[in-house]
């Protein structure tokens, strides 16, 4: 399956730069919507593309977004054919840049022309103050709040999309983490059973292949929750429902198995994790590298992250769960020794 990345944001958010840049990561071209308006106004000899997108213009995504669409007959049809032409070179995987893409209808005059795609919308949602500096930049004027709310609230959700409140989070690595065989081994020795119609949570799910695992053994759903939108991007094509976000914000849901693998070690507030933990699940496997000098060890070396005693973690989870084992050593991806640890409620 081909992806289309519609990349949209309010006017002057800096998406064509930013376009430009995700380009050279994914190693994919990217196209400006902003083409098929400047050639649309060239051929009706009517306006610019600027004003056809004007912001100012923008109301209910029901009345088709912009009501300076409306005075011309058959807009969307002609819209249509114009950006038949723009993407009819595209044999791969692209990126479409523009702010009117945050209308489903928009997306839809695209998406009508590339059979065999699949849609991932990355929206921008940066802060007041950051679009304020660029629209005046842009645009000599003075981008008000009532005006900012009006743009960012029009959007219409995909059924796939990842929203992104800073640019580094958008345009972040898509490092080698799995290795041959070290997963295969790793699924061994953590000793995941009895998940046959089971709801299973994969706290930084990496690229979805625990999680894969799950799925194969009869769990009901999996959801992947990782900060690296192209890590979840494979669990997803792995069968995983995939959610972006961090596990100090996660926002708790219940489920039957909740997993941390090789990840607690880097969450800022602990503690408050695994009460948010306790509360939402009936088992929870934990692997995490232990310290062997000390009940807590900061490691700022390369990956800054926090070492805990096999005592500290023990203490900690028996607070919190009824029935507390450790199961044995992991398989590290590096030096370090790891533990596994599965509770219960």
């Amino acid at each position: 399956m081909k992806t289309i990345y519609f990349l949209t944001a309010p006017t002057a958010s800096g998406k064509t730069i930013i376009a430009g840049k995700l380009s050279k990561v994914l190693k994919i071209p990217f196209l400006s919507a902003d083409l098929i308006y400047d050639k649309m106004a060239a051929d009706m000899g009517t306006t610019t593309g600027d004003k056809l997108t004007n912001y100012a213009r923008w109301d209910n995504p029901k009345n088709f977004g912009l009501r300076s669409w409306l005075k011309f007959k058959d807009f969307f049809d002609l819209k249509s054919e114009y950006y038949k032409d723009l993407v009819a070179a595209m044999r791969g995987d692209f990126i479409l840049e523009g702010a009117t893409l945050m209308f489903r209808k928009e997306r839809e005059a695209v998406l009508k022309h590339l059979p065999g795609y699949e849609e991932v919308v990355l929206l921008l949602r940066f802060p007041y103050e950051k679009c304020r500096e660029r629209f005046m930049k842009k645009h000599k004027k003075e981008l008000t709040l009532r005006d900012y709310h009006r743009m960012k609230n029009v959007f219409e959700p995909a059924p796939i999309g990842y929203s992104f409140y800073d640019e580094k989070t958008l345009l972040v690595d898509n490092g080698v983490y799995q290795r041959l065989g070290l997963t295969d081994k790793k699924i061994e020795l953590l000793k995941i059973d009895n998940i046959k119609n089971q709801s299973v949570l994969d706290m930084g799910c990496n690229s979805g292949w625990i999680g894969e695992y799950c799925l194969k053994k009869g769990a009901s759903k999996v959801t992947g929750l990782d900060k690296n939108w192209r890590y979840l991007e494979e669990s997803r094509n792995r069968g995983l429902e995939v959610e972006l976000g961090t596990l100090d914000n996660w926002h708790p849901k219940h489920f039957d198995l909740i997993l941390c693998l090789s990840t607690f070690h880097y969450v800022i507030h602990p503690e408050k994790l695994l009460n948010k933990i306790a509360s939402n699940c009936k088992r929870f496997i934990l692997e995490i590298p232990i310290s062997q000098k000390k009940e807590v060890e900061q490691v700022s070396v390369n990956n800054p992250h926090t070492k805990y005693s096999e005592e500290y973690i023990l203490n900690l989870l028996k607070k919190r769960f009824k029935t507390v084992q450790t199961i044995g050593q992991s398989i590290p991806p590096d030096n370090s020794y790891r533990l596994i640890f599965h509770c219960s409620q």
